[in-house]
């Protein structure tokens, strides 16, 4: 984290390491830095695979920050931007999701009116979401380090 913190003066303004920064700190449990760092990656490209791909793993910070309506919140935004994104459709099925998704949701991957973090405060409950592969660390890094766009 810390030569990673150096790097940022001379990368800052770079898609990639923001997008890693947020994968270091969302590995050592932080997850509102994760959050952000990703978004701050989001605001750096206009590649949709990417974006989408973003609040893919946004939504693994929310989840554990704000709870499952929030994680959904961003499953849809990543659905919305890309269709094909077939990790955001899984993890939003296994939360409870329907497989029939509004797509009218904002290409910028904000709704009017909401927070860009989601709407729910609700923590999750530890009893009922250990089932979800979203909380599974290993599926987080096989999504983000192997399946790269």
């Amino acid at each position: 984290m810390r030569e990673l913190e150096k790097a940022r003066r001379k990368m800052g303004s770079n898609y990639w390491f923001h997008y890693y920064f947020g994968g270091a700190y969302f590995l050592k449990g932080m997850h509102s830095q994760a959050r952000d760092s990703w978004e701050i990656a989001f605001g750096f490209t206009n590649q949709y695979t990417l974006r989408s791909r973003i609040r893919t793993v946004q939504s693994f910070a929310v989840f554990s920050l704000q709870g499952e309506g929030s994680s959904m919140s961003f499953l849809k935004k990543a659905m919305s931007i890309d269709k094909e994104n077939r990790t955001a459709m899984e993890l939003f099925e296994d939360l409870g999701g329907s497989k029939d998704v509004d797509n009218n949701a904002s290409k910028k991957g904000h709704g009017k009116g909401k927070s860009k973090y989601g709407n729910s405060n609700k923590k999750p409950d530890k009893n009922k979401s250990k089932k979800h592969k979203i909380q599974d660390n290993n599926r987080f890094s096989v999504y983000f380090m192997v399946e790269m766009p």
